[in-house]
């Protein structure tokens, strides 16, 4: 299908994006805001969409598709992706199902990559305009904003993993070392060294003034 209805189109892709878009990732846009931050851009948005993903604007997202795709068969897959519900389980391992009529699965990659082109609401208890260089936000797993270096207290704009990412990867492992694992030595130990090393592989990044030189607050 692919070879007879498909035509490449020139892809227009925002200079400033790094979601869904090919040969970036969510290390590269972390080392980009961290650079802005220390340049002095330190006005931040700190922005959440309400409940975008449950109630994405079939009709404004597939306004957008269609400047991209002429192909009516193409067309009408992607709208039955757009309404396919996605399963998901709870903290209690209840089944349930999201999506479906206002959005799905597929809907989350194509939402990705069209949201300028359409409507959202910002949830207004979760939304607010910080100062990085006196508060600190959350982007992507980390924490940006006034670290304190611990060699003589004083303070530097650094990058650390979020208190919530620490969190999630203590219980993690605290759950896999209880005494009640009945797993084997050999099983238990490779699973905490593919946990710890996913870990360490994404929160890479980070901020030590001692050898990175991060930027500091003293004037």
């Amino acid at each position: 299908m692919r070879n007879k209805t498909y035509q490449p189109q020139p892809v227009r892709l925002e200079p400033s994006a790094y979601g869904y878009r090919p040969k970036r990732s969510a290390q590269d846009a972390i080392r980009k805001v961290h650079k802005l931050v220390c340049e002095g851009y330190t006005d931040v948005v700190d922005a959440d969409l309400s409940k975008y993903f449950d109630t994405i604007p079939h009709c404004e997202l597939m306004q957008c598709v269609v400047q991209r795709i002429v192909d009516r068969n193409v067309l009408r897959l992607i709208k039955m992706w757009l309404t396919a519900p996605v399963e998901e389980r709870d903290e209690n391992g209840k089944r349930r199902l999201t999506g479906g009529q206002r959005g799905g699965g597929a809907g989350l990659d194509a939402a990705g990559g069209h949201t300028a082109g359409t409507h959202s609401d910002l949830n207004e208890a979760k939304t607010s305009i910080k100062q990085a260089r006196k508060e600190s936000f959350n982007f992507l797993g980390y924490t940006f904003g006034p670290h304190r270096y611990r060699k003589d207290g004083h303070r530097y704009l650094g990058v650390s993993p979020s208190k919530k990412a620490v969190a999630r990867i203590t219980d993690k492992v605290g759950s896999l070392l209880v005494p009640g694992n009945i797993g084997t030595w050999p099983e238990v130990r490779d699973r905490l060294n593919q946990i710890v090393r996913g870990w360490s592989a994404y929160f890479s990044y980070g901020t030590d003034v001692s050898v990175s030189g991060g930027r500091s607050l003293r004037r």
